[in-house]
């Protein structure tokens, strides 16, 4: 486990691993006990795998488990061959399934390195079936990540890059589901740095409001599913802490994913906009991805146009 920045590009909530400030207030469909509620959805298993251009290993197992009241339990552990060997064990606290694949996010309870305590997780997993015809699962590296990160990972997704599985097997079950939609408000705080502000100097800006999500995921009966999910902010506003200049954030994020193991294709659009008060201080990120990959498991189409402004 490495101590990554997400992407910038992945939402206005987590612009960087730095830019988030504090954590927000429990998501508004959260409920108080998952106890003896009915299971909506699982993921399971165990993975070795190579990263880091075939150089690190990691292995780890884990069990989510989903519950109808949208609470989550269970556990994962972690070691990696990175910093002399790390353990890391944590405690599972949110987890969405659609079709073959799992989004889940936790916290860090117990770790050989004291710093990773009390962190919060968040990674991906892809069941791509049993048997031995069947491609290896896939699964993304763990990222450390925000509170408000984890629940907007598990509500409506960061693009995260999967490795394939070297040993082991991940499941991923959803039980009689075949659509879903939710449309979730998560209040949010961070803080954004806005570089051409301030005559140039640069200021960090404080932000809060709320942050609109909607998703909607349909399987399509012959082992494919598709899913949609969009995102914009509503209401955020604030102040540049140097100039006490007024600031929105602005923009929406789309996202597509449609696949029935292989062929699968995959779109993210993200437009992230701070919008000062006067002249010479609005930032602005745009990205635009799009993945295709046959049904032979062959890369056919991948555009990634990244974009950063600030005037």
């Amino acid at each position: 486990m490495k101590n990554f920045a997400i992407p910038a590009l992945l939402m206005l909530v987590a612009c960087n691993s730095e830019s988030v400030g504090p954590a927000p207030d429990p998501p508004r469909f959260s409920v108080a006990s998952a106890v003896g509620s009915p299971v909506s959805g699982s993921a399971t298993g165990d993975a070795h795998i190579l990263i880091f251009g075939d150089t690190v290993a990691e292995r780890f197992s884990f069990s989510a488990i989903r519950h109808t009241t949208g609470l989550a339990d269970g556990q994962f552990e972690l070691f990696s061959e990175q910093d002399g060997g790390l353990r890391v064990h944590g405690s599972v606290t949110c987890v969405s399934v659609a079709g073959n694949q799992a989004r889940i996010g936790g916290v860090v309870d117990q770790s050989t390195n004291p710093v990773f305590v009390g962190r919060g997780v968040l990674w991906t997993v892809v069941d791509m079936g049993e048997g031995a015809g069947a491609p290896p699962d896939l699964t993304s590296d763990f990222f450390l990540a925000s509170p408000a990160q984890v629940n907007f990972h598990c509500a409506v997704g960061f693009f995260l890059p999967l490795i394939p599985v070297q040993y082991g097997n991940l499941q991923v079950h959803e039980p009689g589901a075949d659509s879903f939609s939710s449309n979730v408000i998560i209040p949010i705080n961070l803080f954004v740095f806005v570089p051409c502000a301030a005559g140039g100097a640069g200021e960090l800006v404080a932000l809060s409001g709320d942050l609109h999500l909607l998703f909607h995921f349909t399987a399509d009966g012959s082992g494919g599913f598709h899913a949609t999910s969009e995102a914009n902010p509503m209401g955020v506003s604030g102040s540049g802490l140097t100039t006490g200049d007024r600031y929105q954030g602005t923009g929406v994020t789309r996202s597509s994913f449609n696949t029935s193991g292989v062929p699968f294709n995959s779109t993210f659009v993200n437009n992230f906009r701070i919008i000062g008060q006067g002249t010479d201080n609005n930032f602005l990120v745009h990205e635009n991805f799009h993945i295709t990959v046959n049904a032979n498991g062959e890369l056919t189409a991948l555009v990634d146009n990244f974009s950063v402004e600030c005037k």
